[in-house]
């Protein structure tokens, strides 16, 4: 039975499957009401009288650098301690920042990205598939209309 959880704590990717605690990070991607939130977070909404029509519009605009920053902070839950050019990093959002930059990590991260992706597809289709099911045997079976009243 596939157990669908409300929260998403992350799910640990390690580069070396026979030694995993030497070096890993917790990833998840922001789905739904998380994305949405740090969008709002960033979005920069300017309001301007514009004397064409005498009326006050509302102008929206992303902020980038705070955009990526908050992203990449959800997005990455937690990392196995490592150094980074001689330093031990500790997971905050400046380092997060900094690790994603890097020509090593970055395509590790980018890799660990794909395969939440294609989790993320699976448990989509399991859930569609749950969903087509339950409405089929509230139908009363494949091809059967519920049953009406005479």
């Amino acid at each position: 039975m596939l157990d669908i959880k409300e929260e998403n704590n992350g799910t640990w990717f390690s580069l070396d499957d026979k030694n995993p605690d030497e070096f890993g990070f917790c990833m998840r991607l922001p789905i739904g009401e998380e994305y949405d939130k740090i969008e709002e977070k960033c979005t920069i909404k300017k309001r301007k009288f514009d004397k064409r029509t005498h009326e006050y519009v509302i102008s929206k605009s992303l902020d980038e650098k705070k955009s990526e920053r908050l992203r990449w902070d959800y997005m990455i839950v937690d990392w196995k301690p490592f150094k980074l050019g001689g330093v031990v990093l500790e997971c905050n959002a400046d380092n997060k920042l900094r690790v994603v930059n890097h020509p090593v990590t970055s395509k590790f991260i980018g890799d660990c990205i794909v395969k939440l992706n294609e989790q993320t597809d699976i448990t989509n289709i399991a859930e569609e598939a749950r969903l087509k099911n339950l409405k089929t045997a509230s139908n009363g079976g494949p091809g059967k209309s519920p049953a009406t009243p005479a």
